[in-house]
């Protein structure tokens, strides 16, 4: 397994598309970090965008598709079975090697942010804090990476994989964002109108409405699995805990959330916007459970694949 897996490796890890993506990583994560150095405020620094990671998990779809279907197309894996490894192990050393490559591409990222602000992120945030950001992302990317193995494993054809992937990247994001914008709606809202009184003088007045987009029960349980799922909600989640503040954000700051919207429970539902701050253990805990699924359905798919 050890020699299959430096065999994987080697073809991932040299291909010119995954150094040109590394280079494109770095850059992107400097760039936008001068961007926003630029617009700073001199007491609560600048905001952090998640930006040049969206971008990353794009990129990381081309030499993903590069580096597993290069292999399939030159007829790799076939000499593979030949030398007596199962379609099980190399499918498990093709996604270490893609978590692998997706490890490496976010630490690029993350070089070039730190490199340009990292006097920011250390005056203004506490080890606790940026351990938990940056550990979020970064599980993000390993089931990302999850998901393009099993894709690649499924289609061997590389600009098809290269594209299937990016489309589901894009189609993750969507579901993070929208997703995330039902569940945040409140139960009942408070309704401002005015009536006319016998003088003919106006009074204002408000009362409470439910609230006809907000999802409740079975809706709700499965818009919140499909928020928790998605790969970019962790990148969201992370620039919100990214947001500067005066003074340092330490993690016993995770609770002044609760504080913060405990009066605007009509604009926002409150058990969701403190939960999907405070409560981070949920974003691991279901992503680990989607990285399973991915790597059983992934080790089914090549079992059944007849491999030329």
């Amino acid at each position: 397994m050890s020699r299959l897996l430096k065999n994987c490796l080697r073809l991932h890890l040299g291909s010119l598309i995954f150094l040109l993506v590394c280079g494109a990583a770095f850059l992107m994560g400097s760039v936008y970090e001068i961007g926003l150095s630029a617009v700073a405020d001199e007491n609560t620094g600048a905001p952090f965008d998640n930006t040049p990671y969206l971008l990353a998990m794009y990129l990381l779809a081309a030499s993903a598709a590069f580096g597993i279907g290069t292999e399939f197309a030159e007829g790799t894996v076939r000499s593979k079975l030949v030398m007596g490894f199962t379609k099980r192990q190399i499918f498990l050393a093709e996604l270490i090697s893609t978590i692998i490559e997706a490890v490496i591409v976010f630490g690029f990222v993350t070089a070039g942010v730190f490199i340009m602000g990292y006097k920011n992120y250390l005056e203004l945030f506490s080890g606790g804090i940026l351990l938990r950001s940056f550990g979020l992302m970064l599980g993000a990317f390993i089931v990302t990476a999850a998901v393009y193995t099993t894709v690649c494993c499924l289609i061997h054809n590389r600009a098809a994989a290269m594209l299937l992937c990016a489309l589901i990247c894009f189609g993750m994001f969507m579901l993070s964002d929208e997703t995330r914008q039902s569940l945040t709606q409140p139960e009942y809202r408070i309704v401002a109108y005015g009536e006319s009184s016998d003088e003919g003088d106006r009074i204002a007045d408000e009362r409470k409405e439910e609230n006809v987009h907000y999802a409740s029960g079975a809706a709700r349980r499965l818009l919140t699995a499909g928020y928790y799922l998605a790969p970019p909600s962790s990148l969201y989640i992370s620039e919100k805990l990214l947001d500067r503040f005066e003074g340092k954000f330490t993690v016993d700051d995770l609770e002044q959330y609760r504080e913060d919207f405990k009066d605007s429970k009509e604009t926002w539902d409150y058990d969701f916007m403190c939960g999907s701050r405070i409560d981070l253990w949920k974003y691991p805990l279901w992503g680990l459970g989607e990285f399973a699924f991915l790597t059983v359905l992934g080790m089914l798919i090549i079992k059944k694949r007849n491999i030329q």
